[in-house]
């Protein structure tokens, strides 16, 4: 097995470049669970809502347990509100024998293939005695109904000795845009002591991630929505704050989040809740779910209350250009002048190769990456604010 690696490195796209805005989420009320009249375990809970449109409508799996089993089940919903109970769409292995490792499964995040076809990401683990040992598997279905487990995706240590994450849990998977898949995941690495932290990681085929980029610390639970032509992730701090941050490709991130609040209709502050999950709305619109409650017996859905003035990526332009392209040992990236200017190249599985920092120019020379394999390579430019992106081939 190919040993895998923890990125440290970050792309330095400053959080100086977003606006100090902050998103107000306000409840809009239970739409799922006990309150709504939906089967949930008891004593048991509900939890970690994943959604996706779904023929005409939206489809919501999400984890419910007890503490002898748990299951991913699924509901429909023609307008995101109203949820109907479908079914279950994985179970667990109820045995307890202490090397299950299907014992117990949940924080389902899944993608659509093609026209009839979807894959699971989940999270599983065996019994739990002390800290959870969480891995991440996934699953395919023909219908979005009934999904087959595939097997194991991102694995821990010392099941896989080569591994340096001891915990891979809860975690969102999407289509990136260059038809890859990237993951966010809550993970924790071998030798430490510290919090889960959200890794990102790119596979071009959906099934192999080996390269983990440790992005934010002290945050987990993520979910990722796009929305415009840019993904926007939504987190939860430990010290019970939430948070947001844009990427212009699903690969590369900043590395601040900026600041999300939860209200309830009359402008209290919620801090109790987690394992966001989220939706684009046929009206362009994103509507946020949550647990509720401790133990969370409902899910309770969010809407943005000031979306006039809600944050953009920063300003993008193409005004730069490779050339040659394919590349040569003279080949440069030009652009507009810029006093400051920021790059960063990207390899095509979403890793930070490299990061540069200029003045008072409007070319870079990309000589000194001559030693990079052939390939096709993404960068980054952010010329005064600007934010620009593109991509060149190395031949070999």
């Amino acid at each position: 097995m190919k040993k895998v690696t923890i990125l440290f490195a970050s792309i330095l796209i400053s959080a100086t470049l977003f606006s100090q805005y902050t998103e107000v989420w306000v409840k809009y009320g239970l739409v799922y669970g006990e309150h709504e009249g939906d089967p949930i375990w008891n004593p048991g809970s509900i939890k970690m809502p994943e959604l996706i449109p779904f023929d005409e409508g939206y489809r919501m799996y999400y984890e419910v347990n007890n503490p002898d089993s748990s299951q991913i089940q699924f509901a429909d919903s023609p307008d995101g509100i109203t949820w109907t109970y479908e079914g279950i769409a994985l179970r667990s292995d109820t045995c307890t024998d202490t090397t299950n490792r299907l014992w117990s499964i949940g924080a389902p995040s899944v993608i659509k293939i093609d026209s009839t076809t979807y894959r699971m990401y989940y999270a599983a683990t065996e019994p739990i005695s002390g800290d959870p040992k969480f891995y991440i598997r996934s699953a395919i279905s023909t219908n979005g109904s009934d999904f087959t487990d595939e097997g194991i995706r991102i694995d821990i240590y010392p099941y896989d000795p080569q591994s340096n994450l001891i915990l891979a849990g809860h975690g969102t998977f999407f289509t990136n845009n260059t038809g890859g898949v990237t993951g966010i995941f809550s993970g924790n690495l071998k030798g430490t002591n510290e919090p889960s932290s959200l890794f990102v990681t790119t596979s071009d085929d959906g099934l192999n991630f080996d390269n983990f980029q440790l992005k934010y610390h002290d945050w987990h639970d993520p979910v990722v929505v796009k929305k415009d032509g840019s993904y926007l992730l939504y987190a939860k701090h430990l010290n019970d704050k939430f948070g947001t941050a844009t990427s212009p490709n699903g690969t590369y991130w900043p590395d601040e989040m900026d600041s999300v609040s939860f209200t309830d209709s009359v402008g209290v502050q919620l801090l109790d809740i987690g394992d966001l999950g989220g939706v684009l709305m046929s009206n362009n619109e994103i509507w946020i779910y949550s647990n509720y409650g401790a133990p969370s017996r409902d899910f309770a859905l969010f809407k943005l209350s000031n979306p006039v003035n809600i944050k953009k990526t920063v300003t993008q332009s193409n005004s730069s250009r490779v050339y040659p392209n394919p590349v040569t040992n003279e080949s440069v990236i030009s652009f507009n002048k810029g006093n400051v200017v920021l790059l960063t190249i990207i390899d095509n599985q979403g890793r930070t190769l490299a990061h540069k920092k200029l003045f008072n120019t409007s070319s870079i020379s990309l000589n000194e990456f001559d030693h990079f394999p052939a390939g096709i390579y993404h960068y980054t430019l952010t010329v005064d604010g600007i934010l620009e992106t593109g991509k060149f081939i190395k031949a070999k």
